[in-house]
């Protein structure tokens, strides 16, 4: 079975999975989590794109004529580099605990 991930070609660190499965707060690379796999290279791509567009937030507005109105935005962080990110392949196989 194959599983991609992104890692930063320098320090060799992969993005790790989100504290939090909802929100997936993963914004750098760190050894402090378990990486982030993907089931396709298309979905590792996609989220280097993502990652690439910055930290994103969820807004929610309150006024009078929607309550509650929810919007997803990216605060663009000029500091990642798109040449030094990677998508990177594991074969993963099944081992017998």
């Amino acid at each position: 079975m194959k599983a991609w991930a992104l890692r930063d070609k320098g320090t060799k660190l992969c993005l790790p999975w989100g504290k939090h499965n909802r929100h997936n707060s993963w914004e750098e690379f760190t050894s402090e989590n378990k990486p982030r796999l993907f089931n396709s290279k298309r979905a590792a791509s996609n989220a280097k794109i993502a990652w690439m567009q910055g930290k994103w937030r969820i807004y929610t507005s309150y006024n009078s004529f929607e309550y509650g109105e929810s919007s997803v935005e990216p605060k663009f962080i000029k500091e990642r580099k798109e040449k030094e990110i990677e998508i990177v392949e594991f074969d993963l196989t099944e081992k017998e605990a």
